[in-house]
């Protein structure tokens, strides 16, 4: 892949590129990266087809009409078979193809002796993108993470439960999302405000050990930029975050959320500082109450209205039973 990685670099494409294989994970991948450096986000330029009996006449004028406002044209022809049965125009159109326009084939299987693949080669890039061993993906995961400035420990990326993870990621298409049918059913709560978490042969991802060990260690790796100062609700000294994630779900907030903790003006703040570190409260805890409130929050069986207050119950460990009870003797609800 590092040809595409170099085009996109240099911002020199070739007229035609070819992703095939079953890794549907890199396919997408590198189908994004082209798209996104041809296009910069601009999708009037770009179009999208996908299965046959796609018409080549169409195909082919579109290619030849210049992009509008832009350098260049893309088109993405995905699952179509044409890289096991295309009629002979098609390859031979491949040479013709004006600069302006860039053509993407993403195919799960291709006949190497046809002549459009043997076009697509001479003229333009061709990649397989082959099913990746265990051994690949832990580095591919251990490097991707290194490039955003991550680490995580190979021990946790070798477990059972990491592995499965990395394996749904691997197969995962957001895009035929909604051929799941399980998931169709509560489709717009997933790809809204559900927190997912991952389950393999009945044990939590979030309870795996070396998983555990890997995310604290990576959750109290001191970043050498930050301000450590005295936490005030630990009292430990730690990294304080200068903004706190937004609150979801508070009666009169905006939907998009609100800060519990903030200094937006400057008669708020005092001896200097600004935003939170006027109220300094350690990476920890921030990250711990809010990611807790937002939880207890998005269970409205269990969030009351006084006046313009809102009220968040909750009890660790006890029986459904029991906090219907409490709900109803504290707040009138009828029990279920």
């Amino acid at each position: 892949m590092d040809s595409i990685q170099q085009d996109i670099r240099e911002n020199t494409f070739r007229p035609v590129y070819l992703l095939y294989g079953p890794e549907a994970f890199l396919k997408r991948s590198y189908k994004n990266r082209l798209k996104q450096a041809l296009t910069q986000g601009d999708t009037t330029n770009f179009h999208a087809y996908e299965g046959k009996g796609i018409s080549f006449d169409e195909i082919r004028d579109l290619a030849d009409t210049m992009p509008f406002f832009a350098e260049h044209r893309m088109i993405l022809l995905e699952n179509t078979g044409l890289l096991k049965s295309a009629s002979e125009q098609w390859s031979e159109w491949i040479a013709t193809i004006p600069e302006t326009t860039t053509v993407l084939f993403v195919e799960d299987e291709v006949d190497k002796r046809s002549k459009l693949y043997k076009a697509v080669v001479k003229h333009g890039l061709c990649e397989e993108c082959a099913r990746q061993s265990a051994d690949q993906l832990r580095s591919w995961c251990v490097r991707y993470l290194g490039h955003e400035g991550k680490r995580i420990s190979r021990s946790a990326v070798d477990t059972d439960m990491a592995k499965a993870i990395l394996k749904f990621f691997d197969t995962w298409d957001p895009e035929h999302a909604l051929e799941n049918e399980a998931l169709a059913k509560s489709y717009e709560e997933v790809t809204g405000t559900a927190n997912l978490v991952f389950r393999v042969n009945g044990e939590f991802s979030q309870d795996d050990v070396e998983i555990k060990r890997a995310w604290n260690q990576y959750q109290k790796k001191e970043n050498t930029d930050g301000i450590r100062m005295q936490c005030l609700v630990t009292g430990q000294e730690d990294e304080i975050l200068p903004i706190h994630a937004a609150i979801k779900g508070v009666r009169d907030a905006q939907s998009s959320g609100a800060a519990l903790v903030s200094f937006n003006a400057p008669a708020f703040c005092s001896y200097g500082h600004e935003q939170n570190f006027n109220a300094p409260v350690g990476k920890y805890a921030a990250t711990a109450y809010t990611a807790t409130l937002n939880y207890l929050l998005a269970d409205r069986d269990n969030v009351q209205m006084i006046g313009d207050t809102t009220v968040v119950c909750w009890a660790d460990g006890a029986d459904p039973a029991y906090q219907k009870f409490s709900m109803a003797a504290l707040f009138g609800n009828t029990p279920e």
